[in-house]
């Protein structure tokens, strides 16, 4: 089950144990923000990793990684990424494959494609669009 055919990056909405865990008989891999995440993990956990973000451009993150046992008893990666100021994000996923430096940076890439979206509603009117082209078949 370790192998699944693509992974899906939602954001805290999309946080469904039972949902995931359906995905993940259809081998469907699951990748989110920790709706949950409890406490801080401590600093020294943290290491600095050197990233390749969508755009190509390098930066350092300092990452940790454990498991976690969801409410349902899914078994999932956790990622934290730790910020300068000291916050902690944390992600979830259920591809246990996949680099943890690749995890982080496909979670935190959703927000260009998110930015994307949002600039083309206002500016292209994209809803209509749609609305439009549905209309049509």
């Amino acid at each position: 089950m370790l192998l699944q055919r693509f992974t899906l990056v939602f954001d805290r909405e999309g946080y469904s144990p039972e949902f995931w865990s359906r995905l993940k008989q259809k081998r469907v891999a699951c990748l989110s923000y920790h709706k949950f995440p409890g406490g801080d993990w401590r600093v020294q956990e943290f290491t600095v990793h050197t990233a390749t973000l969508s755009s190509g451009h390098k930066t350092e993150l300092q990452l940790a990684e454990r498991g976690t046992l969801l409410s349902n008893g899914l078994w999932v990666r956790e990622v934290r990424k730790l910020s300068q100021g000291g916050h902690q994000t944390a992600i979830i996923s259920t591809d246990y494959k996949l680099d943890l430096i690749a995890l982080a940076v496909q979670m935190f890439a959703r927000w260009s494609q998110e930015n994307y979206f949002k600039y083309a509603r206002e500016h292209f009117n994209l809803d209509r669009l749609g609305l439009w082209h549905a209309r049509d078949y």
